[in-house]
């Protein structure tokens, strides 16, 4: 059985597992949640996104969180940094790669195989329930809000829409964070991209434009409705 972990892929990947596990109990919960995400599978948007929202509820805190990888898990500070600014390198193993490759190697096959499978789902019990905590946890309007400013984004058809959709998500980010002061700063300039697109539809439009455009105003007008449910629950 050991011997089926005897493999350079488990040597990377049995260190970092236990840098994660060294984490002081204070480490932020998301951001432990999507590191676990990235060992898991390999997965980089959960651990980015959870330390971008972070970084705009606390800087401190994201400061703080910094700090603490690197003093007690060096190996996983790279999963914050973008790609553009990480120098290549070579893929990294992933525990589902080396338990996989273990339970294919002969000496995992049979009888042991199933301890290999047993281990992976004890190491994704341990490592990810924060995830699912936090994903039960999450206000039911801040959910709702996220549904309708992806609604919202589908219906627009703007040259820079990539970035008016994300900062639509953002605005959600800093409602469910508490930062409705930054809401409501930012939402002004959405407002008026929204309405521009409105006017350019046109209020004399055909029939397929003149739908288009109720269904913009209509998708506008529950994503603010959302986003206000949001900062005063």
């Amino acid at each position: 059985m050991q011997d089926a972990f005897k493999s350079d892929e488990t040597a990377r990947v049995w260190p970092l597992l236990a840098q994660l596990q060294a984490l002081p109990d204070g480490f932020d919960p998301a951001l432990r949640s999507g590191l676990a995400h990235a060992l898991l599978d390999g997965a980089l948007d959960p651990v980015r996104d959870a330390f971008e929202a972070l970084r705009e509820r606390s800087p401190e805190g994201a400061s703080e969180a910094v700090g603490l990888l690197r003093a007690h898990a060096p190996g996983l500070e790279g999963f914050l940094k973008s790609p553009l600014l990480r120098p290549p390198e070579s893929p990294r193993p992933t525990v589902l790669t080396v338990l996989w490759n273990a339970v294919r190697s002969p000496q995992g096959r049979g009888v042991s195989s199933g301890v290999f499978i047993l281990l992976f789902f004890l190491l994704k019990a341990v490592f990810l329930p924060s995830v699912r905590e936090h994903r039960s946890t999450e206000r039911p309007v801040v959910v709702e809000a996220r549904r309708l400013a992806t609604r919202l984004c589908s219906q627009l058809e703007i040259q820079d829409g990539e970035r008016l959709c994300g900062t639509l998500q953002q605005l959600v980010v800093w409602g469910a964070s508490g930062r409705c002061s930054k809401v409501l700063s930012e939402q002004a300039e959405v407002e008026r991209q929204l309405e521009a697109q409105v006017a350019a539809l046109g209020a004399d439009a055909g029939l397929l434009q003149e739908a288009q455009r109720q269904r913009l105003k209509s998708a506008r007008e529950e994503f603010r409705r959302a986003l206000l449910n949001v900062c005063q629950g």
